[in-house]
């Protein structure tokens, strides 16, 4: 262990980047709106976005497994302030591609999404025993998902001017790059060399399961998660104000639960906790999808978000836990990625939007049960 705890260094680098990606979130499929594209093309210039969050958090944790994880979580950051600077610079088709392509972004709201989540989980693994994991893990999200609930407020700004999305980018980029100042000062754990070319067969026989659950889960979020800020105004023909609140509202909750997941794990076991809050929410977002007004939406939402937040540390703890040492980046990366890969069906979730505005959250929520049923089938067996 270091000799000075590191803890204090991972919560400012984490509000930080929360309270960014709170914003930027929202701010982007709202952007696209306002430079002229219509539901089916926001779906559709996602896709890069989403290749990104696929290809990085497999590159950058084999890195750090290699030559360390703080060093794979700064060049996250980095690439996430050069495409921000893309974004806010440039309209062109072309570069609003290339923006997405090398920012890594989250494919949902909340404080532990996108390129940079596999790479920090496995730098918590480094820095602490096993039994101190999802204890520090779950402040972590809390502390990121209370930074969070201020990031939409600066929507309101939208009330001022409609072309408030271009100085909101920028004011990210800022935020971006103080959040990476800390990141310099943890001083990691050193680690048994990498011998592997990409993980060891002992990882890979837990591993696949790991893949599988996530795939489902990870065409779960992408139907309805990347779009879900239009859905609100298709829906229930609502403001930009009202989303902001709505989003506020969430991410406490789910902020709120993640505070109590050390202690649910501890008492019902990582697997079940997982079990539970990945059905719980599936069901509570089937639910939210035929509330008939959006006071409604927002309570059954609000239900999902807490319950998640119990099972989201939880949850990304169960991949390093359970693998070697060695390969705790390339793992997480790749339950990531997998994750990133099912979600391209942002793709066509505008499409389906079209079609029935109820089925994307209807679809996604069934996933989700399914994927919190096979924790328990697959890994009944694990004694935490």
């Amino acid at each position: 262990m270091p000799t000075k705890d590191p803890f204090k260094l991972l919560l400012a680098s984490r509000i930080l980047r929360s309270f960014a990606m709170s914003f930027i979130f929202l701010v982007i499929p709202l952007y696209l709106k306002y430079l002229g594209y219509n539901v089916e093309e926001i779906g559709l210039i996602y896709v890069p976005f989403i290749l990104s969050a696929i290809i990085l958090p497999v590159v950058l944790g084999n890195v750090g497994d290699r030559f360390g994880y703080k060093k794979a979580l700064i060049t996250t950051d980095v690439l996430m302030v050069l495409s921000l600077y893309l974004l806010s610079s440039y309209r062109s088709l072309p570069f609003i591609i290339l923006a997405g392509l090398i920012g890594g972004y989250n494919i949902s709201n909340g404080s532990l999404r996108g390129a940079f989540s596999p790479g920090q989980t496995a730098l918590i693994a480094n820095l602490y025993e096993k039994d101190r994991r999802i204890k520090i893990l779950g402040y972590i999200t809390l502390a990121a998902g209370i930074a969070g609930v201020f990031g939409p407020a600066l929507l309101l700004l939208s009330r001022i001017t409609t072309n408030i999305y271009v100085p909101l980018l920028r004011f990210g980029i800022l935020v971006m790059i103080i959040s990476i100042i800390p990141l310099f000062f943890i001083k990691e754990n050193k680690h048994n060399i990498k011998k592997s070319k990409i993980v060891s067969g002992s990882t890979f026989k837990f591993l696949w399961k790991i893949l599988i659950i996530n795939s489902l889960n990870g065409f779960s979020a992408g139907i309805f998660m990347p779009l879900l800020p239009l859905w609100l105004i298709l829906r229930f023909n609502t403001s930009t104000t009202t989303i902001s609140a709505v989003f506020i509202i969430i991410n406490i909750a789910a902020s709120v639960g993640a505070a109590f997941s050390g202690k649910i794990s501890q008492r019902l076991g990582s697997i079940k906790t997982a079990t539970i809050t990945r059905v719980l929410g599936g069901s509570f977002l089937v639910v939210a999808a035929f509330s008939p007004i959006l006071a409604v939406f927002v309570l059954f939402y609000l239900l999902r978000s807490f319950i998640n937040g119990f099972g989201t540390p939880t949850r990304s703890m169960i991949v390093v836990n359970n693998v070697d040492n060695t390969d705790m980046g390339t793992a997480s990366g790749m339950a990531g990625s997998v994750t990133r890969i099912s979600a391209l069906s942002t793709s066509i979730s505008g499409y389906i939007m079209d079609i029935d505005i109820i089925s994307p959250l209807l679809i996604a929520g069934v996933l989700q049960i399914v994927s919190g049923i096979l924790y328990e089938g697959f890994f009944r067996k694990i004694k935490d």
